[in-house]
């Protein structure tokens, strides 16, 4: 799968699942917060747990819009504009895609088994919005997206230039 086709079906998979027609700020910030935790080593379930903590200390519940502008906030200290959500969603990309190739990972490989894995998930959703993982879900396994060395060197040169 190539980059734009990645964004595709990101769209696509999302679409199906009816997840864009509201952007919840407490559920993005779950799901992040999630991932986040198992990125520093929890299981699973604590990360889902420690995630659902999180996002309710932290996250912006209501939405509405002033000055022609939406707005996100729990209370006037943390008014956020859409703009800036933005932002920081995509510096988290960002920042994500400089560290798979930190470790020495091809992004587009990753993101393709993902996107292939995300696929057999199904539509079902739990009391929190997010897409369920079915009895027969296997997570997805990126030894080989793992980049040689040399052909990790290559493609830092090749970005560079």
């Amino acid at each position: 799968m190539k980059a734009d086709e990645i964004f595709n079906f990101i769209y696509e998979w999302n679409k199906e699942r009816e997840l864009l027609t509201e952007f919840k700020h407490h559920l993005e910030v779950m799901l992040l917060a999630e991932e986040l935790f198992e990125l520093c080593g929890y299981g699973r379930e604590e990360a889902k747990s420690y995630a659902r903590a999180f996002a309710s200390q932290h996250s912006n519940i209501s939405s509405f819009v002033k000055n022609d502008m939406q707005v996100i906030a729990t209370n006037p200290e943390r008014l956020m504009k859409t703009s800036d959500v933005a932002d920081a969603l995509g510096d988290i990309i960002f920042i994500s895609i400089g560290s798979l190739y930190k470790l020495g990972y091809n992004p587009v490989e990753v993101l393709s088994k993902i996107c292939e894995h995300n696929e057999r998930k199904g539509k079902e959703k739990d009391k929190f919005g997010k897409v369920i993982k079915d009895s027969n879900f296997v997570e997805p396994n990126h030894d080989n997206a793992k980049m040689l060395y040399t052909t990790f060197i290559r493609t830092l040169r090749e970005t560079s230039e």
